[in-house]
């Protein structure tokens, strides 16, 4: 798979999904590990989590408390 740069002006799937496989290629995180995506997601994105063992979370449009606990850790 080519390298795709994880910097841009705009906010892809193709540019955070590039980016997450960066994070999780330089860090290694062990399976069962947390990200919080922060209300992105799309196909793509939720996909590559998984496949890594990573488990996706959340917040809801409009929850002002989604973000509350990781802000607070």
């Amino acid at each position: 798979m080519p390298r795709v740069e994880s910097i841009d002006s705009t906010q892809t799937a193709t540019l955070v999904t590039s980016a997450l496989g960066m994070a999780i290629d330089n860090r290694t995180p062990p399976a069962g590990t947390i990200i919080h995506s922060d209300q992105f997601g799309s196909w793509a994105f939720t996909q590559r989590a998984k496949d890594s063992g990573l488990l996706p979370s959340m917040g809801s449009v409009g929850d002002r408390f989604d973000n509350a606990m990781m802000e607070s850790f």
